[in-house]
């Protein structure tokens, strides 16, 4: 329910005109979103990693984006161990590490 909470705030913060307006849903949106990856969900886990490293929403954090898609790595979801593949790879917040990149 968390998880779905945060897809409604982001849906109306879309929608809404004013910039304070705005802001106030996506900080709920991040405060639902957080809670459901707390809890586990490899959605919300792998929300929160692109919404960390594409820092639209929140300051830039690729440090926080990769421990997000570990969580959700870790839980065998694939396209997110594929994203650890490629942070490791690229080095994108963790560094260049081949071995690493080809494990996930």
């Amino acid at each position: 329910a968390q998880y779905f909470l945060s897809i409604v705030y982001e849906q109306l913060a879309q929608s809404a005109e004013e910039e304070s307006v705005q802001l106030f849903y996506m900080e709920q949106a991040m405060k639902w979103c957080s809670s459901a990856a707390d809890s586990g969900l490899v959605e919300a886990q792998k929300d929160l990693a692109v919404t960390y490293m594409d820092g639209q929403v929140v300051d830039q954090d690729p440090l926080q984006a990769a421990r997000w898609m570990e969580e959700a790595a870790k839980q065998l979801d694939l396209p997110a161990a594929h994203g650890m593949g490629e942070m490791y790879r690229d080095g994108t917040a963790l560094g260049v590490d081949k071995s690493k990149a080809r494990f996930w």
